[in-house]
């Protein structure tokens, strides 16, 4: 039996088979919270992706209703404001939209400049982050 001193806490015995299983225990618990951390994060990403693509859409669809309806060409008496809608595309962007709609939205997914960029963004590195507490963990558990 070994005899250790820890300052304030007075002598005390220690084993060294008692710290060895709750390394474990504790690399196996980390190891549990980090894959469900990582699916969780996961589907939390596959959510934002879907719905930032199901909002496009419908700003591309509202879009192409409002210019066929004239509400882009039809001005309010004495100003520049037209009919359309506040949350809105530019008119330029409204051909660019006639063109190729999936190539428009495809581009706007993770568009520079939004707020769904940086979404994306936490949740990577928050992926990675898990990622490599589970590798830590697995290495300690198999080591």
């Amino acid at each position: 039996m070994l005899l250790n001193h820890f300052p304030g806490a007075g002598l005390r015995r220690c084993s060294c088979n008692r710290t060895a299983k709750p390394v474990r225990w504790l690399a196996f618990l980390l190891a549990l919270l980090s894959a469900l951390g990582g699916a969780l994060t996961l589907t939390a990403r596959y959510i934002l992706k879907r719905h930032r693509i199901y909002y496009l859409q419908m700003l591309a669809k509202k879009s192409l209703i409002e210019d066929a309806l004239g509400f882009y060409r039809t001005k309010l008496a004495g100003s520049e404001t037209d009919l359309a809608f506040p949350w809105r595309v530019a008119p330029e962007v409204v051909a660019e939209i006639k063109q190729n709609a999936e190539a428009w939205l495809q581009k706007l997914v993770r568009a520079k400049g939004t707020i769904a960029l940086w979404q994306f963004l936490i949740y990577e590195v928050l992926i990675g982050l898990y990622a490599a507490i589970l590798l830590f963990a697995v290495t300690r558990l198999l080591g």
